[in-house]
Order: C-alpha cells, then sequence, then structure tokens
C-alpha cells in the first residue's frame, strides 16, 4: 500500500502508473452469493481496500469495482461478515459470473 499511497505504481494503474485502479481483485477461502467474503482472518485485504477508498475519494477517482475468483466449490451458502469485512461487487467461478452488489449487476451488464 505505501506504494500506491506514494504514487510510485509503475504500469497498469491507469495512464502513467500511480492513477486509479481499474479493478480490485479479492482473494478468499469462501464466499456467498451477496459478495460477503471469508479471507484468513487478517484483515489486511480490507485495511487496504479502506485506505485505498480513502485516497480516491480525496484524489476524486472513483473506486474500482471488487472483484473475487473462486471455483464453484468455495461459494457457499452464508459466510459471517464482522463490521470492517467488505463485500465483493462481483464473483466470477468457472458457472459465471453472480453480481453481488447494484455496482457488479453494473459491470455485468456492460460486458
Amino acid at each position: 500500500l505505501d506504494e500506491v499511497e506514494e504514487g510510485e505504481v509503475e504500469g497498469g494503474a491507469g495512464e502513467g502508473g500511480g492513477g486509479p485502479l481499474d479493478i480490485l481483485l479479492m482473494p478468499g477461502l469462501a464466499f456467498d452469493a451477496a459478495g460477503n467474503r471469508l479471507g484468513r482472518g487478517g484483515g489486511y485485504y480490507d485495511a487496504f481496500i479502506q485506505r485505498y477508498e480513502e485516497r480516491c475519494r480525496a484524489k476524486g477517482w472513483t473506486m474500482p469495482p471488487l472483484l473475487a475468483l473462486a471455483y464453484t466449490p468455495q461459494v457457499i451458502s452464508s459466510v459471517p461478515m464482522e463490521h470492517t469485512d467488505r463485500q465483493v461487487d462481483a464473483l466470477a467461478t468457472p458457472d459465471g459470473i453472480v453480481a453481488c452488489t447494484e455496482l457488479g449487476a453494473r459491470l455485468i451488464q456492460r460486458r
């Protein structure tokens, strides 16, 4: 995150590097159709998202959608969430893409 905060990211982060990201890929052990995500319990990605969201607001950027890639068995009926956990906007599995939020639905419609 320090590199992102200092604007030192080169290439792939917008025109000329250091710009807004187009999408954030989120890892996880399990997900549900509502976009709830079970990570490894460290809260690192949730903390990164919070800081990056603050950076987007400060720079006038649009927050990129959060996308998770998962195998079908990783999608379960319900994932417990804490107040600091962030939902993903869309979930891509071998069976297709599931919109988990309104933003996710808009992304899928644009394909």
